[in-house]
């Protein structure tokens, strides 16, 4: 542990002296690292002020050798760290360094910090297991507090999948807690709880439970927490469409959006919801075009940040019937595939969170509780009526797993039948020239042709989605026949399909080296850059080449980057 750790203080100094020349600003030289936190705490909304503070601070800790303060540092720094790769370093760098210390708050604070990532991210998955960690960490320390907040978080998972009932009991379980240990009532995590456990109650359709504890949720986090202020004014606008007041909840719900801040990372989500809300309580005042608005500027939302609440698909559901109705397939089938994808990502993060839940937190409460009736029996062995209920316990548990086998089964048969339905291979038809046509066209022609169309395929001319056979003909100065010949003769395909090939192999390569093509352009953006005049032509033409969406092939890049 101690060469793992003079490794990663030699690294870091070398790193501090390369990217901290020409940032230091004025902090004592005594000044301890309690006044250089100190300094952190009022201006943490401005990133460059911040991260000067923090280089001054991983400096002193450099200079010491001081392990906790630096691992304290770099878990700050990477708050404001940008790039996911980056993040993750830097935490888990804090996580090596602190390991093993005698602190209370770390490196639990570390792994908190990474889960939070992940959680934001809608990476539930790898939340799931950083939190799962975390808790077993927390409860080792004794430190309740994180141990409180881990199962809020792991609530809010379970909520991210449907299991709504299980994560208000979490909430209700912390709101209780937050209750007891807040003085002053006022504090992050108390607010945080009565909105979590205000959104729960509406979830799980108690209304009359919710609404009082997102007033006090509401006025407490009024200009003091705007993040959670913003969130609960969602929930608020929620309540009233729940009570068919849709006049009030869209006045609510237009106030909080107004005050929105959008490019806020942990505001996404949020401002997706008020979306579809918005969308919804249109459609409820049969003013379809305004929710088909809504709905669309969602979805946009969703897929530009490519995070989804599940919530939203029932708006799905309504654009697929309205373009059904118009006759318009084109959108139709944009927003099928939509719905295809928002499925198939759930459904993958309910299997594998499934299955973590019920082995890493649900099973060892069950397993808990199983402990405490036995061990209550083995007290009072006369109670015959506790046995009954230590078997009662224990066939809840096993048809419980049973259930969770089979609907794990069922689930992975449906998608092995989607593969295989989708693995048939693709042929292509090549066309045969008769030897008449052939000898029609002397050699010389051939050769300037097959030279024409070298320098065209190298200068990407069939990136213009208004190219003719007949353009491209004269331009290499012969006629539509003859260029047809040489491209059955010479490349075995069609003019179309010559032209399509061309297009997807030029995809394909930008989309494997230009993250920003692949990253930030839709579908229909990326199809107009490579020569298709729409996403529907160029996704069927990628297809039929690669045997893959479009859209799968860009994800799967991403996760060979990660």
């Amino acid at each position: 542990m101690k060469k793992v750790i003079l490794v990663i203080f030699t690294l870091l100094e070398l790193l501090h002296f390369i990217e901290s020349r020409g940032q230091d600003i004025t902090i004592p030289k005594s000044a301890s690292f309690r006044e250089i936190h100190d300094l952190i705490k009022p201006v943490y909304l401005d990133t460059l002020l911040s991260l000067r503070y923090i280089e001054a601070y991983k400096k002193k800790a450099l200079k010491e050798k001081n392990a906790l303060q630096l691992g304290k540092a770099l878990t700050w720094q990477s708050y404001y760290e940008p790039d996911e790769i980056k993040k993750i370093k830097l935490l888990d760098s804090a996580i090596n360094l602190t390991k093993g210390l005698n602190s209370k708050n770390y490196p639990i604070l570390s792994y908190t910090s990474k889960g939070g990532h992940f959680l934001i991210t809608g990476q539930y998955d790898k939340a799931l297991k950083t939190y799962l960690k975390t808790l077993e960490l927390a409860k080792d320390k004794g430190n309740t507090y994180y141990e409180y907040a881990i199962k809020h978080n792991i609530a809010i998972i379970k909520g991210e999948i449907g299991r709504n009932e299980e994560a208000l009991e979490i909430f209700e379980e912390c709101l209780a807690y937050e209750r007891i240990v807040s003085k002053e009532k006022n504090s992050i995590e108390y607010v945080e709880s009565l909105l979590k456990t205000g959104e729960y109650f509406l979830k799980t359709n108690q209304p009359n439970s919710a609404k009082p504890l997102l007033d006090e949720g509401l006025l407490k986090s009024n200009s003091k927490y705007p993040i959670l202020n913003s969130q609960t004014r969602l929930q608020l606008g929620i309540y009233e469409l729940k009570r068919g007041k849709l006049i009030l909840a869209e006045d609510i719900l237009n106030s909080g959006l107004s005050k929105l801040n959008k490019s806020h990372p942990d505001l996404i989500k949020t401002h997706i919801l008020y979306l579809f809300y918005l969308g919804k309580i249109k459609e409820n005042t049969g003013n379809l075009t305004d929710a088909l608005y809504y709905f669309k500027k969602m979805d946009s939302v969703s897929k530009l940040q490519a995070i989804r609440a599940i919530e939203t698909r029932a708006a799905y559901y309504t654009l697929i019937s309205h373009y059904q109705e118009a006759n318009d397939l084109k959108n139709q089938l944009l927003f099928t595939n939509r719905l295809l994808e928002f499925d198939s990502i759930n459904n993958s993060n309910g299997i594998s969170l499934s299955k973590t839940l019920k082995e890493g937190f649900d099973t060892p409460i069950l397993l808990e509780q199983r402990d405490n009736i036995i061990y209550r029996l083995e007290k009072d062995k006369e109670k015959a009526s506790f046995l009954s209920i230590s078997f009662f316990v224990l066939a809840l548990v096993l048809i419980g797993v049973l259930m969770l086998m089979i609907r794990r089964k069922n689930i992975l048969e449906s998608r092995f039948q989607i593969l295989l339905s989708s693995s048939s291979e693709n042929t292509k038809k090549i066309f045969k020239v008769t030897p008449e046509e052939d000898k029609k066209i002397s050699e010389n022609v051939i050769q300037n042709i097959l030279v024409g169309l070298e320098k065209f395929e190298k200068e990407l001319e069939f990136l213009n989605n208004d190219l003719k056979s007949d353009k491209l003909a004269k331009s290499l100065k012969t006629n539509s026949k003859y260029l047809s010949v040489v491209l059955n003769r010479y490349k075995k395909t069609s003019y179309s399909n010559y032209i399509k090939d061309l297009r997807i192999d030029y995809a394909i390569k930008e989309l494997q080296t230009n993250l920003s093509l692949r990253n930030k352009y839709t579908i229909d953006a990326i199809s107009k850059e490579v020569g298709f005049n729409n996403a529907e032509s160029f996704s069927l033409a990628f297809k039929k080449k690669t045997g893959l969406n479009p859209s799968y092939f860009i994800k799967k890049l991403n996760q060979k980057q990660v």
